[in-house]
């Protein structure tokens, strides 16, 4: 599901005129980054609810989960952008 998500937020990207590659691959990371942000969120607020308290680990992943699926989002959207804009 997460796939086809990137995917079309990819295809809509790329279908704007004169948009380029960095710029497209940027759009999409950020969306990706933003999404896995309010996945930590979630997981943070679900184990203060069933714990009680927040472990510090959690602060941690709401630094890690963006950084460690944005950055790949970033690198795929920009070697499948280029290799778009080439093959147009």
């Amino acid at each position: 599901m997460s796939f086809l998500i990137y995917a079309t937020h990819f295809r809509s990207e790329r279908g704007r005129p004169s948009t380029p590659p960095r710029a497209v691959a940027l759009h999409v990371a950020t969306a990706v980054a933003i999404g896995a942000f309010g996945i930590a969120v979630a997981g943070m607020m679900r184990s203060l609810a069933a714990q009680g308290s927040l472990k510090p680990t959690w602060l941690l992943a709401l630094v890690l989960f963006p950084l460690v699926t944005g950055v790949p989002a970033f690198l795929v959207g920009l070697i499948a952008a280029v290799a778009a804009a080439r093959r147009a």
